[in-house]
């Protein structure tokens, strides 16, 4: 019997994505003089920041990859509040699921101080058992490592539990871990390609997938 939910963050609840491109365009432009195309920019949305950004650039010495990170997470903070809305459909699935009893844990790579913000501005923080982010595992998403750790703090059995995501390796990583994993494809990563990285199903929007998740007993 379904009794926990695991989330991604961003781009399932909050959606980040013009937030992180225009801190990636700022941040590879200033330091990098160069800004890579949005489709390469992409490609690592749902890996830690630092793994993306060396993704960007593999070749950067130390001091370069600071400046690089360091300008990011500046622009990041600064804009934040501007920038950053809430996936439609999703406040109101969260808030669903809570009265209904489950247990709700954000399974996240990103840094704990700028997740933990992120729920507080809408006021979501108060509806989650747990948060799981870039400093609580060794490894990180596509490992099963942090939803491991999530499951292992809500005493949750993987049997009983789905994770949401949206991007492949929030669906490698909840499938290697052992759990039921849906995917939201209303983002930046398709449909096939979600289900290619383990989905077991896959949503466009989170009315739909808050009718499986009622299902899933």
């Amino acid at each position: 019997m379904l009794d926990t939910v695991l989330l991604d963050l961003d781009g399932t609840i909050l959606d980040t994505t013009p937030l992180i491109l225009a801190s990636l365009r700022y941040a590879t432009r200033t330091v990098l003089g160069r800004v890579p195309e949005d489709a390469v920019l992409i490609r690592n949305f749902g890996r830690t920041l630092e793994e993306s950004l060396r993704a960007l650039a593999p070749e950067i010495e130390s001091v370069r990859f600071d400046a690089l990170l360091h300008t990011y997470l500046a622009h990041n903070r600064a804009q934040h509040d501007r920038l950053v809305r809430l996936v439609p459909g999703a406040e109101e699935a969260l808030r669903k699921f809570h009265q209904r009893g489950l247990q709700l844990g954000v399974v996240t790579s990103k840094r704990r101080d700028l997740a933990v913000h992120g729920l507080e501005l809408f006021d979501l923080d108060s509806l989650l058992a747990t948060v799981v982010a870039r400093e609580d595992t060794e490894e990180h998403k596509p490992h099963p490592a942090p939803v491991i750790e999530a499951l292992k703090r809500l005493r949750a059995s993987p049997q009983c539990a789905v994770f949401i995501g949206d991007s492949p390796y929030d669906m490698q990583s909840g499938h290697a871990a052992g759990v039921c994993v849906y995917g939201l494809s209303h983002n930046t990563h398709p449909k096939e390609e979600l289900l290619k990285a383990g989905a077991t199903g896959v949503a466009a929007d989170w009315p739909s997938l808050a009718r499986w998740v009622d299902g899933a007993d």
